[in-house]
């Protein structure tokens, strides 16, 4: 009761303060809180479930047709329901029996989270906040999608050999309805690429089927399809209740994937494919040409799948070519994995510049090497003060570049043309390129996921790229043999520009390798800065707490926080029980159960797993952090763009190992086998209470953290090893440790008096090592092409590959019939060629043989002559015989 009297009166009290919280979500108000950590802190308001809303489920499709409902705020059956999405896309909702609003997600051509508002009144008011997460189809969990049976027979429907029915099923619950429609709807963009005029266009076609039975399953047999429809080559099909009208929107639906629409083409597809692609391919090839190349733009790939796959702040697995998931590589036939660059390209053709006697020079917020002094006389000129923002796709000639002054706080939006790269590798690890194999790695004119600020192309979602740079695969390379129209357009990067990333690893009690290799071991109380760089704008902060045990002198690392520039700011921590990873997104608990992947402002997160994630920013920069056993293990990788820029617990990367260790003012550590002095400098890296990042929202870390100085004093650890015979641990911390040469496992065990922990302190430092491995440089003498006429053995270009030459019958190689990749970057010998034998050489011996005949027996009949000439008669012998 006496709870219960509190509660009112505490309720009593905000109404009389004005203390709630609709239109404050997301506030710390004086006597209440509509701030996300309030439920766990037991502040919150009284009405801050009413007006700051959960949904159930929190995600659905891009395309849209997910049927949600609002948790804990109760309506009655009179409310009318209406939706707003992104401040701006309204749908209508219901209240059902038990009195929760649902309302049904719509199409947004953009992923991620989007602001969602609610209102009861039928859009008059809109009083309750939220959030909803757009996701794109091809992330999208297979059970809440409709399924192409045999997806590969309805891209190739129509083509030689390839007929029949057609198949698709679905799970029935996720559509409310005995009888369904199913409906194909298309898409496409209209307008001039590039400019204001560009548009996405999704929309209903027609019916396949009315009033079928919803059990999970419907085929039929396609047919080509009336009134111009047959035009539209991309789309999906829909599931959805068949009480609605035909091409109704915004209605509870089940999608299939986007896929090349073969199975309903015109009749001249089905007569002829080959001639019909052909001509498609051809008119692709004219547009290709005459819209500006996007090549210069995209970064470079990996030289080899080991340096794919680790390089996870700049490159993610292709949901359609995993190595993991059993290697179905459609588009890219004879690769075993491939991967995305996770961010649009960046813009080549910005530069920036001071004029004589401005305050900015090139700001570190200028592009890497893009540097420049200004012409005389200058181009025209933009100039940025701080907090402004500039959309390069509004700004950046493509001919040529745009110089721009810039002030502190100055930040670039998205990239020009925002176009992605793929990379795909063979089952040697070599990444297979175009010249050598139809499934080569391909870049992209419209990214597959997207590019902020996402809406039109070439930034819609899937849908840009389906239609720049699938269907016209379909066109030139599946449906008919003229790839060499598409990879003329679509060449493969090869690495030779690709520059590794550099890592550093805390784990264990905790330990820490810093970007140029230093070992070392900090074992503070508090929180502490791991990385900052005031050029990239990058904070990442690690918060240490003892290790269990009141004995035990060691600490472990239990959250981490990170944000860059403006980005929305993640943390990662030990959940409760030490049994699963927990993400904050903005102090908010985020949910992985439906999604694996997440589109934040700023940052991606990814968590395939409750015990793996790994957070992906602009720049390029990839934090990977592992739960192992007790402790986290996390993972730092920085692209060279950060080289002597960062600063922090793990050091300063510039390749310089003496500097790493220094203290936050810039002093060198002077002894780094000293511990007392490593602890020492770790204290000096205490997070100021300012720039905290880290979510406070339970008493323990509020007094733990956040009312005390951020680094505890009173907490001395154990420096040292203890050297005791008769430690019951000796045996376990020998067997484990046994060739370790470093002495981190045998710390975690005997001071930490863990041997699990020791055994993951183990695996973490191992799996650190092999990681520096696997991103070591490599070096790339770049695609050799065959010769004219000729051919070639060997497709890989990387240090000490050989590639020999041979030519077609007929024809003589000249050149080196062998080149060696070396270690200046340059192959060895000289360019082979085929040529045709020279006719020259046979004529002039044929002349020479012949006139040396000619002379030969000219010389024959002179010599003859003479000899006849000098021969006497019969009958003047006889006289001088006689005379004698």
């Amino acid at each position: 009761m006496k709870k219960l009297t509190l509660f009112f009166l505490l309720m009593v009290l905000c109404r009389t303060h004005g203390e709630m919280c609709e239109g404050k979500c997301g506030e710390q108000l004086d006597s209440c809180s509509c701030h996300p950590t309030c439920g766990s802190l037991k502040s919150c308001c009284s009405d801050y479930k009413e007006f700051c809303i959960d949904v159930v489920p929190h995600s659905g499709s891009i395309i849209g047709g997910t049927d949600f409902y609002i948790l804990e705020a109760k309506f009655n059956q009179t409310s009318q329901i209406v939706c707003r999405f992104n401040n701006e896309t309204d749908t209508e909702g219901y209240v059902d029996d038990s009195g929760r609003a649902h309302c049904i997600s719509p199409l947004l051509y953009q992923t991620g989270w989007v602001p969602l508002h609610v209102s009861s009144d039928n859009g008059t008011t809109f009083s309750r906040s939220g959030a909803w997460l757009s996701v794109h189809t091809g992330k999208l969990s297979s059970e809440f999608q409709a399924l192409l049976v045999n997806s590969t027979k309805w891209q190739y429907y129509g083509t030689p050999g390839v007929g029949g029915y057609l198949q698709m099923t679905w799970n029935t619950t996720l559509v409310n309805a005995d009888k369904v429609n199913i409906e194909l709807w298309g898409y496409r963009e209209t307008g001039e690429p590039y400019s204001d005029s560009w548009r996405g266009e999704r929309r209903y076609l027609y019916s396949l089927a009315r009033d079928q039975p919803n059990n999970g399953s419907f085929s039929f047999l396609p047919k080509t399809a009336e009134n111009g429809f047959a035009s539209w080559e991309v789309g999906s099909v829909r599931v959805s209740s068949s009480s609605h009208p035909d091409g109704a929107w915004n209605v509870q639906a089940l999608w299939t994937d986007d896929h090349a629409l073969a199975w309903h083409l015109e009749q001249k597809f089905k007569d002829n494919s080959t001639a019909w692609a052909l001509e498609k391919c051809l008119a692709w090839d004219q547009l290709e040409n005459r819209l500006p190349n996007f090549l210069n733009e995209i970064i470079d790939c990996p030289c080899t799948l080991a340096q794919a796959r680790a390089d996870t702040g700049r490159f993610h697995t292709d949901y359609g070519c995993d190595i993991e998931k059993g290697s179905v590589c459609t588009y890219h036939p004879g690769s075993v994995h491939c991967v995305r660059a996770i961010q649009a390209s960046s813009s080549a053709n910005l530069k920036c510049f001071a004029l004589p006697g401005s305050i900015p020079a090139c700001l570190p917020a200028c592009l890497p090497g893009l540097c420049s002094a200004a012409p005389s006389p200058p181009p025209p000129t933009w100039i940025f003060k701080p907090g402004s923002s500039i959309n390069r796709s509004l700004s950046v000639s493509a001919t040529s570049p745009v110089f721009l002054i810039m002030t502190a706080g100055f930040t670039l939006d998205s990239p020009q043309y925002a176009a992605g790269q793929q990379c795909c590798y063979d089952k040697t690890g070599a990444q297979i390129l175009t010249g050598d194999s139809i499934g080569g790695s391909t870049p992209d004119r419209a990214h597959d996921w997207g590019s902020p600020p996402f809406r039109k192309p070439p930034r819609v979602p899937g849908l840009s790229h389906w239609v720049y740079d699938v269907i016209s695969f379909y066109y030139c390379c599946l449906w008919s043999d003229n790839c060499h129209y598409y990879f003329k357009h679509r060449p493969s990067s090869d690495c030779r520009r690709y520059q590794t990333p550099n890592s550093a690893v805390v784990f264990g009690d905790p330990h820490f390798i810093t970007f140029d290799g230093v070992p070392y071991s900090f074992n503070g109380k508090g929180e502490y800065t791991l990385v900052t760089s005031a050029d990239k704008q990058l904070t990442i902060q690690g918060r240490t707490e003892p290790v269990d045990g009141s004995a035990i002198k060691a600490t472990k690392m239990s959250a981490v926080a990170m944000r860059e520039a403006s980005s929305d700011v993640v943390e990662v921590r030990l959940g409760s029980g030490n049994n699963r990873l927990e993400v904050l997104h903005n102090q908010k608990l985020l949910s992985f159960d439906e999604q694996t992947w997440m589109d934040l402002q700023g940052v991606f997160v990814f968590s395939p797993t409750p015990s793996n994630v790994t957070v992906m920013f602009p720049s390029g920069a990839g934090v990977e952090v592992r739960q192992r056993g007790e402790t986290l293990t996390t993972t730092v990788l920085l692209p060279e763009d950060f080289k002597d820029s960062t600063q922090g617990l793990l050091g300063k990367m510039n390749g310089d190992a003496k500097d790493d260790l220094a203290f936050s003012n810039g002093q060198l550590v002077k002894n780094q086998s000293d511990p007392e002095e490593l602890f020492n400098f770790g204290a000096s890296w205490a997070v100021p209470n300012a720039s905290a990042l880290f979510t406070y929202d339970s008493d323990y870390l509020r007094e733990t953290y956040y009312l005390v100085p951020r680094h505890d004093p009173t907490f001395i650890p154990a420096f040292s090893v203890p050297e005791n015979p008769e430690d019951p641990l000796n045996d376990q911390a020998a067997e484990i440790c046994a060739g370790e040469s470093s002495p981190f496992c045998r710390y975690d065990i005997l001071v930490g008096r863990s041997p699990s922990m020791g055994n993951e302190t183990r695996r973490s430092l191992h799996s650190h090592i092999t990681l520096v491995e696997h991103l070591k440089p490599v070096i790339s003498c770049g695609w050799l092409a065959p010769p004219n006429n000729g051919k070639k053995q060997g497709t890989t270009y990387l240090q000490g590959a050989k590639v020999q030459f041979s030519c077609n019958d007929g024809y003589t190689l000249k050149g080196s019939a062998e080149r060696v990749c070396q270690e200046n970057a340059q192959w060895s010998g000289e360019e082979a060629t085929c040529v045709v034998p020279s006719k020259l050489p046979g004529i002039l011996a044929g002349s020479i043989v012949g006139a040396a005949t000619l002379i030969l027996i000219i010389t024959i009949i002179v010599l003859q002559f003479r000899k006849q000439k000098r021969k006497p008669s019969k009958s003047e012998d006889s006289s001088i015989t006689e005379g004698l």
